[in-house]
């Protein structure tokens, strides 16, 4: 049977083939200049009164997600991916895995996620004002949404661009004529003024935004300039 254009895209991406514990690698990525530094700061500041449900979309092997929801002590973790169609139980509570198509309307049902996880996902859909519509709709009045999109304006892409080359968000250029995709996938390119203006366009607002990997504070001084990619923290409107 023949996939349409959307299936054989995504068909190319998809690796998982089993769910792996929480590692103490796993747990690095939640420290000071990891990608998921930002969902640690937010929820040891200001610790959420309700904790029912963490969602990951994009959790790839779950092992982020579980190590969350362990460590701060939610109820019941969800995670979406391509690959997914089982449940699985880890620890305390459950911990549910779904296979979805985020292009579509998101599995989980209105206000019904206290925190949303969505890292170096957003890029690879092919609507932003959607997918930042969905966050809005899922997210409870009380949640909060941290995401990781990479940005162009870094300091390398402005050279690149100064001298004809092509910006790249993602594996080296030389990658994409040898594996015959574009820009690892990505369909968008993003700046931190775009960013606000997709978050505020859906009646969110950035409360937080968290420069990532080395150098991390560094970054923070001009992350529009300096950063590759971006963490931030989102939260409904006022």
């Amino acid at each position: 049977m023949n996939k349409t254009p959307e299936e054989a895209f995504y068909a190319t991406q998809q690796s998982l083939s089993r769910f792996i514990e929480p590692t103490p690698e796993t747990g690095r990525m939640f420290e000071a200049g990891g990608r998921y530094a930002v969902v640690a700061d937010s929820l040891r500041r200001e610790p959420l009164m309700c904790r029912r449900i963490i969602a990951e979309l994009g959790c790839f092997k779950g092992d982020k997600l579980i190590y969350a929801k362990e460590t701060f002590d939610f109820a019941k973790a969800v995670g979406v991916d391509l690959c997914f169609a089982n449940k699985v139980i880890r620890g305390s509570g459950e911990c549910e895995f779904y296979a979805a198509n985020l292009n579509h309307a998101w599995p989980f049902n209105d206000k019904e996620v206290d925190v949303l996880v969505a890292m170096m996902l957003l890029e690879h859909l092919f609507n932003p004002f959607e997918s930042f519509r969905q966050i809005k709709r899922v997210l409870s009045p009380s949640g909060r949404a941290f995401i990781n999109l990479p940005l162009v304006t870094s300091f390398k892409n402005r050279l690149r661009l100064l001298f004809g080359r092509i910006p790249v968000t993602s594996v080296p250029y030389r990658r994409w004529q040898l594996e015959g995709h574009w820009d690892g996938f990505h369909l968008h390119y993003f700046t931190l003024s775009s960013i606000h203006d997709l978050a505020a366009s859906a009646g969110l607002k950035i409360v937080r935004v968290a420069s990532v990997g080395q150098f991390h504070r560094a970054k923070n001084l001009l992350p529009g300039l300096l950063c590759a990619e971006i963490s931030l923290e989102l939260r409904h409107g006022n």
